[in-house]
């Protein structure tokens, strides 16, 4: 039974008049916006990063955790308790000797060594992107590192590589790259100047 059944069709008006005022009283006053929704980032503000710029923020992010395991200097990283297990820290960056496409594919895909280097594209391990020259269905999920979550995009990657290159395969950590890791007020910087 309807509880507007009762009612004279006056008062139903009314019932559904004021139904209608409290649902639009619930309505924002304003459209959303992009940062209203979770899963879209707001759009950037200001010039966009370069390559080192965006490198440089995925690698000592709390989603990539690539400063964690290899440190803020490159020289590898403390052993760590992830999940109750002991881990090793990751292996110093500094004078790597790899190809840039070697590293891409590294971290794309991961890599299972005398550590564990969890792999972070989506795409990986598929016919669009093949690690070792391989899909998943063609190695055993035990012979594969795990996949890191969340993923990051190719570009990131890439960027994530190149300020590897340019850093610690470069020069090393010095006052300059430490100012853009870190901040120019950052007194982590002190003893580079």
């Amino acid at each position: 039974m309807s509880c507007a059944k009762g009612l004279t069709k006056p008062r139903r008006v009314l019932l559904a008049l004021g139904l209608v005022a409290a649902f639009a009283a619930l309505m924002p006053l304003a459209p959303l916006a992009q940062e209203d929704f979770m899963d879209v980032p707001p759009a950037p503000t200001g010039p966009p990063l370069t390559p080192l710029e965006l490198g440089i923020k995925v690698y000592k992010s709390d989603f990539a955790n690539c400063e964690l395991c290899h440190g803020w200097s490159g020289g590898g990283g403390l052993p760590l308790m992830v999940d109750g297990m002991d881990m090793d820290g990751g292996p110093p960056l500094v004078g790597l000797k790899m190809t840039r496409e070697a590293m891409i594919e590294v971290i794309a895909c991961g890599r299972l060594n005398k550590g564990v280097m969890p792999g972070y594209f989506d795409d990986a391990w598929t016919a669009k992107y093949l690690c070792g020259g391989k899909t998943a269905a063609q190695v055993p999920a035990v012979e594969r590192p795990p996949m890191f979550d969340p993923f990051l995009y190719m570009d990131e990657i890439e960027a994530v590589v190149t300020f590897i290159e340019t850093v610690y395969m470069g020069p090393g950590m010095n006052l300059e790259y430490c100012m853009m890791y870190f901040g120019p007020e950052s007194r982590g910087c002190d003893r580079f100047r």
